[in-house]
């Protein structure tokens, strides 16, 4: 369910960057503090599993749904069971799906040639949110660059509360074989989540936190484009279905000389996004006072996805941070086969906008420009 507000009263972030103590003793002696919040707070936010058969009773009385189309069993049929009041497609021409293939149920906008920012802005201003409009998206078949923007377009907006919806697959079609994208064009920041970045002539101080998935072209390009940082990954474990997590790590594998030395190695549930932004923070609280700039990129499940977003939204903004992503002109629009069951993630601005301010930090040699 989504809604809006006007912008509410809450303090300046600068303000609170610049009163926040960031000397070395300072931060050793909240940071037992802070861990504990962690834990609690990412527990608030809400999310449920559901079966197919309760896809149309337990996913209605919307007034929009929205689902970007590829040719996957698991998105058309979860397009056709979920109740609403219209029913929009987006087409992205990077799929490069042929005319006769289109959708014919619902409404499509298709979108030319346009990065992440200009995709989404196009759609909402053709289509705008209106206040108290209950709406749904399923984010299974959109791109990940353009669902980072989508959450930060929602937060900019002052959304209120919206849910998200992720179906998943019984199987890849080709298991650690699936290719997933064509050849990458160049490793860039995702419109709305670029950082205030120092620039150590060194390296000393770069960390690069990878989501590792079955692409492994991706992961070797932004492993590459940031040769000098110290690397960690995170993988999804438990993953969506057991022996996807066997091929996840085949995958890696393949590319671990351009990763070089991992420095840790981290796991969180491939279907839970608070989970992974727990994960996320948690390794930040640890290694605050060796980070200087740190580079997300997100390259697992669309739930770790989401997870990579909320933890930048929740304590990253005008930080050294920024979510960099391996951009491509061409994804497979058909990789999975079945429909194994649907998770529902009840995204709540106003409770993240609630308790930032517990979560934000800053590195003690970062530079606020």
């Amino acid at each position: 369910m989504l809604k809006t507000k006007p912008p509410s009263s809450r303090s300046n972030v600068r303000e609170r960057i610049d009163a926040h103590p960031h000397s070395p003793s300072a931060q050793s002696l909240t940071l037992l503090q802070k861990m504990n919040s962690i834990y609690s707070d990412y527990l608030l936010f809400e999310k449920d599993c559901i079966a197919p058969a309760d896809i149309t009773t337990k996913l209605s009385g919307y007034d929009r749904f929205i689902s970007a189309f590829n040719s996957s069993e698991r998105v058309c049929e979860t397009f056709r069971l979920v109740r609403s009041n219209v029913a929009h497609w987006l087409i992205f021409p990077e799929y490069q799906i042929e005319r006769d293939k289109l959708p014919t149920s619902g409404r499509s906008f298709e979108f030319g040639p346009s990065d992440e920012a200009e995709v989404i802005l196009e759609y909402f201003g053709h289509e705008p949110v209106l206040p108290g409009e209950k709406l749904c998206i399923d984010v299974t078949g959109f791109l990940r660059p353009h669902l980072l923007f989508l959450i930060r377009y929602l937060y900019s907006i002052n959304c209120q509360s919206i849910d998200l919806i992720y179906s998943e697959p019984e199987v890849y079609k080709k298991g650690s074989f699936t290719r997933f994208s064509s050849p990458i064009n160049e490793v860039r920041p995702v419109r709305g989540f670029e950082g205030c970045h120092t620039r150590p002539l060194d390296g000393d101080g770069e960390y690069l936190i990878v989501g590792c998935g079955y692409d492994s072209d991706s992961m070797h390009s932004v492993a590459n484009t940031h040769k000098q940082a110290m690397k960690v990954q995170i993988f999804p474990f438990p993953p969506l279905r057991p022996h996807m997590y066997q091929e996840n790590r085949l995958k890696t594998e393949q590319c671990q000389a351009a990763f070089g030395r991992v420095v840790e190695q981290c796991f969180a549930p491939g279907y839970d996004p608070f989970a992974t932004a727990q994960a996320l923070e948690k390794f930040i609280f640890t290694n605050i006072l060796s980070i200087k700039n740190l580079y997300l990129t997100p390259l697992a499940t669309k739930p770790q996805v989401l997870g990579f977003a909320w933890f930048y939204l929740m304590s990253c903004i005008d930080m050294p941070v920024s979510i960099v992503f391996p951009m491509s002109s061409g994804y497979n629009h058909e990789t999975s086969t079945g429909l194994s069951e649907v998770w529902r993630y009840v995204m709540d601005f106003d409770l993240l906008k609630s308790i930032q301010p517990s979560h934000s930090f800053r590195w003690p040699s970062a530079k606020i420009v």
